[in-house]
């Protein structure tokens, strides 16, 4: 069982399984957008909430952390 159905299952656990899993990547990842450390926590943050949120529009053939990775680059591009 993939970490989105286990968010649709149990909304508190799932995500807190995700967090764990990809805080970290993602995290570099917003770093290298926001040019340093300053701003990518709560770029993190945000997209996290963005992908809970849009969690039921996650297709299974998708990998996970590119779709992450995508709703974390348009946060980034949607706040310039």
């Amino acid at each position: 069982m993939g970490l989105i159905a286990d968010i649709h299952k149990d909304l508190e656990n799932g995500a807190f399984q995700l967090i764990v899993e990809y805080r970290a990547r993602l995290r570099t990842e917003a770093i290298k957008l926001c040019g340093g450390e300053e701003g990518a926590d709560d770029l993190v943050f945000r997209t996290f909430e963005r992908v809970l949120a849009k969690a039921d529009t996650y297709k299974d053939d998708i990998n996970l952390f590119a779709w992450m990775k995508t709703i974390l680059e348009n946060i980034h591009r949607d706040d310039k």
